[in-house]
This record gives C-alpha cells, sequence and structure tokens, in this order.
C-alpha cells in the first residue's frame, strides 16, 4: 500500500479519539483530484474529521497537535 495511504488511514482512524485536538500529517504528499501535479513536501492539518490547512512543510505545528511523519 502506498505510504500516502497509509499516513491517510492512520489519520482517519486517529480522528475520533482526537476529535479536538489537531493532526498534522507531516512531509506528505498531497494529490487533490484535479489533474494537478502532486504537491511535495506539504504538512496537513486535520481537525475534527476535515482539512483545516495545507501547507509547506515547516518546523511548528499547532498547539496540542499529534504529527504523524
Amino acid at each position: 500500500m502506498p505510504k500516502i495511504i497509509q499516513l491517510l488511514a492512520l489519520a482517519l482512524l486517529a480522528i475520533p479519539a482526537l476529535a479536538q485536538s489537531p493532526t498534522v500529517l507531516r512531509n506528505a504528499t498531497l494529490i487533490d483530484g484535479t489533474g494537478a501535479p502532486p504537491r511535495e513536501h506539504v504538512d496537513i492539518v486535520l481537525r475534527a474529521g476535515l482539512v483545516e490547512s495545507i501547507a509547506a512543510t515547516s518546523q511548528a505545528a499547532p498547539p496540542g497537535a499529534t504529527a504523524i511523519d
């Protein structure tokens, strides 16, 4: 199974337990389904089952976030 799918599956499993705490998928590759090229090295912040933000990978994570690299 590709690594990105594994990361997304782990994040989705963690969401109910961490509904109020953000989860950060660090250094991910984002394929958005629009036909645009994949975006590499991004941090995807998930909160309450929704994508809160997508940004270039950085060192700072939201307070109280669980990071999955």
